[in-house]
C-alpha cells in the first residue's frame, strides 16, 4: 500500500500531466499559418543540440530532447518516471522487476556460453524438451546448474521450480 507521501507525489505528477502543454508538432490551426510554421522552424533551429560525439569526432547536430542533453538516436529517451503510469510502476517496482529479469537472463546467457560443449550437453539431456527450447528458462537452468554453493535441498528446489 502506498504510503501518504507516495500518494502526495502521484497527484502532483498527474496534476502537472494534465496541466502540460500539448505535444510539439502537432498540428493545430496557429501553426498551419505561414507565421506559425516560420515559428517552429525558428524553434527548432534555436533547440539545445545533442552533446554526443559522432564516430567522426565532431557533435551531433540533432535537437536535444527536451530534459535531456541527447538526442533520441544517442539515448536521450530513457525511461524515467515522469508519466503517471510510470511513476505508479516505479513506485510499486515494476521498472525494477524489469531490470531484475534481465539481468538475470543476461548472467543466465553469460553462465550458459561459459559452460564447454560436454556440460552443455549434460545439462541439455537433464532438461526437458519445452525447457530446452525456451531461452529464458535454458538459461535459468544453467544458473542452477553451475550452482555449487547451494545446499542439496535448496538446489533440488531451485531446479524443480526452473524444468516445471
Amino acid at each position: 500500500m502506498p504510503t501518504k507521501r507516495q500518494l502526495q507525489f502521484l497527484d502532483k505528477v498527474a496534476e502537472a500531466a494534465r496541466s502540460a502543454p500539448r505535444a510539439r508538432g502537432r498540428p493545430t490551426p496557429e501553426n498551419l499559418t505561414d507565421e506559425g510554421r516560420r515559428m517552429g522552424l525558428k524553434a527548432i533551429q534555436q533547440a539545445p543540440r545533442c552533446q554526443a560525439m559522432t564516430k567522426r569526432g565532431t557533435k551531433c547536430r540533432c535537437a536535444a530532447l527536451r530534459g535531456a542533453t541527447r538526442c533520441i538516436k544517442h539515448g536521450g529517451r530513457v525511461e524515467v518516471p515522469h508519466h503517471p503510469h510510470n511513476v505508479r510502476r516505479f513506485l510499486t517496482g515494476q521498472l525494477h522487476g524489469y531490470f531484475a529479469r534481465q539481468d538475470r537472463f543476461n548472467e543466465g546467457r553469460k553462465t550458459w556460453e561459459e559452460m564447454d560443449r560436454k556440460e552443455q550437453r549434460e545439462l541439455l539431456e537433464a532438461l526437458p524438451d519445452s525447457v530446452a527450447q525456451d531461452t529464458r528458462r535454458l538459461y535459468e537452468a544453467a544458473l542452477v546448474w553451475r550452482a555449487d554453493t547451494l545446499p542439496g535441498s535448496v538446489w533440488r528446489k531451485r531446479w524443480q521450480s526452473v524444468i516445471a
